[in-house]
């Protein structure tokens, strides 16, 4: 780069040389020697400047490969091309000729520091935008990238986002939130939320359900093992008539007979009289067995006599 700068001030002294030579002679030549001569033209050097016996013509050649010349002179060597150098961020635009200099440019990813010309002499690469942020101006070859932090309720999480992303509601999908987000992560969903209405309504179901289930169950249980006993019966024990006579004797009705008659023995519920053993010709009541009803009350017999 140094090297370039001092070509580039050797430029300008020559020039300032020549136009203070060329002062003094007519546009078009220059001074050499005393003698104005003309100058080369634009792509050409002077190979032998004029003399007073060559009729003030200047011999020219053209410039050699790898230099030139952008204007027309009375220099003898054409200036040489610049090279884009790569490791400086730049790459050729467009070639060297014999009449314009090499034009560099900024490769991609880096930008000019000094954008004020077409040519460029040194580059720099574009400013990373990291996680956390997005690119609010994207680079270009005459200006750097400018970044710019997410703000509240939003992230990124890779470099050179072009935008920032909402965290995520957990809320709104019935989960609770694990981890909060920030602007480099995103906002990170536990478990569904539980709501405490549904499992109190879900509690006062279950105990109205057991309760009903154990009162059923009792009830039936009460009925199955409640039994008469003697003369009296026990609530639940078999379904009762509005007289007090239970219905399984009610539907089965006994016809009474005298002691006189002679017939089998009646029974309700197991029990009943048979006169055939009575010589007396009293009635005799037999009792019934283990289990059946033992009351001759239940089912209407009158037992004194």
């Amino acid at each position: 780069m140094r090297l370039l700068y001092f070509a580039s001030l050797m430029v300008i002294f020559w020039k300032g040389v020549a136009h203070a030579q060329d002062s003094l002679c007519d546009s078009g030549e220059y001074l050499i020697n005393e003698i104005c001569c003309p100058m080369c033209d634009s792509g050409n050097r002077v190979q032998r400047p004029c003399t007073a016996t060559t009729s003030g013509a200047t011999s020219c050649i053209p410039c050699m490969p790898g230099t030139y010349m952008d204007h027309p002179s009375g220099l003898t060597e054409c200036f040489k091309c610049k090279s884009c150098d790569p490791g400086s961020g730049l790459r050729v635009k467009s070639d060297c000729t014999y009449t314009r200099n090499t034009v560099c440019s900024c490769m991609d990813g880096y930008y000019c520091l000094n954008p004020a010309t077409e040519d460029c002499d040194l580059c720099e690469r574009h400013t990373v935008c990291g996680a956390g942020q997005k690119v609010k101006v994207p680079g270009t070859e005459r200006g750097n990238t400018i970044c710019e932090k997410c703000p509240t309720g939003t992230f990124s999480n890779q470099n050179m986002s072009s935008s920032c992303f909402t965290w995520t509601s957990c809320g709104a999908l019935g989960r609770q939130e694990k981890e909060p987000g920030s602007h480099l992560q995103d906002a990170e969903c536990g478990d569904r939320i539980r709501s405490r209405t549904g499992l109190i309504a879900l509690g006062v179901v279950s105990v109205v359900l057991i309760i009903t289930l154990t009162l059923v169950y009792e009830c039936r249980n009460k009925r199955n093992t409640e039994v008469p006993r003697g003369n009296k019966w026990e609530e639940g024990s078999l379904k009762k008539t509005e007289t007090g006579i239970p219905v399984e004797c009610t539907e089965r009705p006994t016809q009474m007979r005298p002691a006189s008659e002679t017939a089998k023995p009646e029974r309700c519920g197991g029990w009943g009289r048979e006169d055939e053993d009575n010589e007396s010709g009293s009635e005799v009541w037999h009792t019934a067995p283990e289990g059946s009803v033992t009351s001759p009350q239940l089912c209407g017999v009158d037992t004194e006599r």
